[in-house]
């Protein structure tokens, strides 16, 4: 290890050291809900986290997730729509690939991310398995795919068995036994329990983490003491491996010395191989995948540049003494409860946690009515407004819109206006209805000409991708790209990276 750190401080002069990365697995049951949550537990005590593993996310395909600091990967259940899902949270200095490989089914959702390590590539697998039947070998594809490999699985696996829970066996339990024993799968469980059940249940153990034989000797592995608001606990693993963030500058390749033929035929092949269909439904899925191979390519064929970190803030302004004191009594509360398994000491915590979720949703709203109330109306002049305006005003569940365009809805915007702003100043007024022109589908001769005329020198986005690269696409992915464009436009719906 000690030589290996120092081949990669050669390489890293310019970068932060970390001595380990903090990984949390979680079933949320509906992220978005407990988002407030999380973001205040974030802030305020788990702070140093480097990737959250969800499970039950239960977003929609209209609905964003995104938490400052942090890169969001989705992989939403297109068959369970709105009950299930995967997402995974990334700090933004670490540098990771998704894994394109087909796995999972709907019963058994799989999501994968490899990280570069100084050991070599390390797989993280975000897994939940319904309480459905599942063949047990959808399980041993992965085990499979993941033999000889660096990797860390964890997720509510819905099995039971002594040996990391305190519950009785059940049929999918002992059927993963022997497969974690048959391919040197090592539990990091303790016995611990990863639920909070109801009175007179027994304590059990679904939630499963588990790593290769490789991992096991740097990993350490505890449970949360706070479901935050689920009845599953976080479970907390670290992996004492020392490692160096990258910088927050998006331009991650030197393109100047790229190989462009071998960064297009990478491309043309794997696009060749995995043909899509792209429609509105999974538009986002497909954005991603496009995202991820030219990833693959750029790393195979691109020199990588060197970076340097920048600090992330995760401000939750609503926070205040009283939040902390509410936290701190639902917590006591949970751990009488743990104590005792009464029914009475079960009802009381369910009181403090909805005593908790009051106080921190009317302590968001007087945040917000604050910060609407210092607005004046030369805030309407910019953007800041018009976002907040869209990201506020739509019902995503109901529009499947990201976004509320204040063209369309010229009554509701102007009402949100009239809000916020002093009713003594002049308030600009929406845009004309007149001022917008009809949808025009892109071409393949537009995006052509557009990446002609951009300045090549300019900066890449948060993906890293800069026009020399997409320049150098093949034709089949500029094709995806100008069909994407398309389909956003023509449903007003841009993409969530966008």
């Amino acid at each position: 290890m000690h030589s290996i750190s120092n081949t990669n401080t050669q390489n890293s002069q310019n970068c932060t050291q970390h001595s380990k990365i903090k990984i949390i697995s979680w079933n949320a049951r509906n992220v978005l809900d407990k988002k407030r949550d999380l973001e205040a537990i974030f802030s305020h005590e788990l702070n140093d986290i480097d990737i959250l593993m969800v499970q039950e996310t239960r977003l929609k395909n209209s609905q964003t997730f995104s938490m400052k600091g942090y890169k969001a990967i989705r992989k939403d259940n297109d068959y369970y729509i709105g009950l299930r899902g995967l997402l995974i949270l990334v700090k933004e200095h670490i540098p990771y690939e998704i894994c394109l490989e087909d796995i999972g089914t709907e019963e058994l959702e799989i999501q994968i991310i490899t990280i570069r390590l100084p050991i070599g590539p390390v797989y993280i697998v975000n897994l939940y398995a319904s309480h459905s039947n599942i063949n047990i070998n959808q399980f041993t594809k992965l085990y499979q795919f993941l033999n000889n490999k660096h990797y860390i699985i964890a997720g509510d696996h819905n099995a039971h068995d002594t040996i990391w829970s305190q519950a009785l066996p059940n049929h999918r339990g002992n059927q993963l036994k022997s497969k974690f024993e048959e391919h040197n799968i090592v539990i990091l469980n303790d016995g611990t329990p990863t639920r909070v059940n109801l009175p007179n249940e027994r304590k059990t153990s679904p939630d499963i983490s588990l790593c290769s034989e490789s991992l096991a000797n740097l990993i350490t592995w505890e449970v949360t003491k706070d479901p935050i608001r689920s009845d599953h606990y976080p479970i907390l693993m670290e992996l004492a491996i020392p490692f160096y963030s990258s910088i927050s500058s998006t331009r991650k390749w030197v393109t100047k010395n790229a190989n462009w033929d071998g960064y297009s035929n990478y491309i043309h092949q794997q696009m060749t191989e995995h043909p899509v269909q792209v429609d509105i439904s999974n538009v986002e899925q497909q954005y991603d995948k496009l995202i991820a191979t030219i990833h693959q390519s750029a790393n195979l064929n691109i020199p990588p540049v060197k970076t340097r970190r920048t600090t992330w803030s995760k401000s939750t302004p609503w926070w205040n003494d009283e939040c902390k004191r509410s936290l701190e009594a639902r917590r006591n509360a949970l751990r009488k409860y743990n104590d005792t398994g009464l029914l009475e000491d079960y009802r009381l915590y369910a009181e403090a946690d909805e005593n908790y979720k009051a106080l921190t949703t009317q302590s968001g709203r007087d945040s917000w009515r604050e910060y609407c109330s210092n607005m004046s109306t030369r805030d309407a002049q910019s953007t800041i407004i018009w976002h907040m305006i869209r990201k506020y005003g739509a019902n995503k569940a109901k529009t499947g819109n990201h976004f509320l365009d204040p063209i369309q809805n010229p009554e509701i915007c102007q009402a949100v206006l009239d809000k916020i702003s002093h009713t003594h100043e002049n308030i600009p007024p929406c845009p004309q209805p007149m001022m917008i022109r009809p949808f025009e589908a892109v071409t393949l001769r537009d995006l052509e000409a557009s990446i002609q005329t951009a300045n090549k020198s300019s900066a890449p986005g948060d993906d890293g991708i800069d026009y020399r690269m997409i320049e150098h696409l093949p034709v089949s992915a500029k094709a995806l790209i100008v069909q994407i464009f398309n389909i956003c436009l023509q449903h007003s719906r841009p993409m969530e990276q966008w």
